[in-house]
């Protein structure tokens, strides 16, 4: 749609190569942010921690949700919200089991993996 926007701003008569690429940016952002506003209360609580706290380790992540809502979920419901948030590639957990932070995907290095 981006692409397609951007194409007819140009007046081409069809979308360009150029005019794909270009739109892969503003798309990754409409994709993150629309996945953001659709995740459900709890989840969305975890990721403003984490956003606010820039990394955080799990007991302290934990703590802080705690302290944000009037009935916290349980630790293992806690663990299957931020299971999810990595695959949906909003957060990542970076390190194995006592040594894990969460962090935010950072939208700059999926454009180098990518080859961007």
């Amino acid at each position: 749609r981006s692409a397609a926007r951007r194409a007819e701003r140009q007046g081409l008569a069809s979308i360009t190569d150029d005019a794909l690429e270009a739109a892969i940016p503003d798309a990754r952002t409409a994709i993150r942010r629309k996945t953001v506003e659709g995740l459900i209360e709890h989840q969305r609580v975890l990721y403003d921690v984490i956003a606010d706290a820039g990394e955080i380790e799990p007991g302290e992540l934990y703590e802080k949700y705690e302290r944000r809502v009037a009935e916290p979920k349980t630790n293992r419901t806690l663990r299957n919200y931020l299971t999810k948030m990595v695959h949906y590639d909003l957060i990542e957990a970076v390190g194995k089991r006592r040594g894990r932070t969460y962090r935010l995907v950072d939208e700059d290095d999926e454009d180098d993996e990518n080859g961007e």
